[in-house]
């Protein structure tokens, strides 16, 4: 399961227990996280220290590597979802959704655009318990 950057930070500010929950039981086994997401939390570091915790965090999840099919995937996304009339708001999901499909792995959030991507595409999305 890849958990996504709204579900990490559910889990780092235990702000929704039912996701943080879901997100230790996932790196206990399974966790996985894409390139966008690592960038994503990474960036919102805010001290060294806290860089530093948050690489650790990170490292207890498997690094799905991006390939470039995974960007042509992810505009052929945000195109059928825009021709259902929904607009995804950021390129960044689709291509975590793309990276995803093709690793047949489901995604946990708490992000409407995947909520869409699920509606209109292969998408398999998690729900929170």
């Amino acid at each position: 399961m890849i958990i996504d950057s709204s579900a990490w930070i559910h889990f780092l500010r235990n702000s929704n227990i039912e996701i943080a929950d879901q997100v230790e039981e996932a790196l206990q086994g399974g966790a996985a996280v894409t390139g966008t997401i690592v960038m994503e939390l990474l960036a919102g570091a805010r001290t060294e220290k806290q860089l530093s915790a948050l690489e650790h965090l990170l490292a207890r999840a498997e690094l799905l590597p991006t390939e470039p099919e995974d960007f042509e995937d992810a505009a052929l996304l945000y195109r059928t979802c825009r021709q259902n009339g929904v607009t995804i708001r950021t390129m960044s999901d689709c291509l975590i959704a793309a990276t995803a499909i093709r690793c047949n792995h489901s995604i946990l959030h708490d992000d409407r655009d995947f909520a869409l991507l699920s509606q209109y595409t292969e998408l398999q999305v998690v729900d929170p318990v």
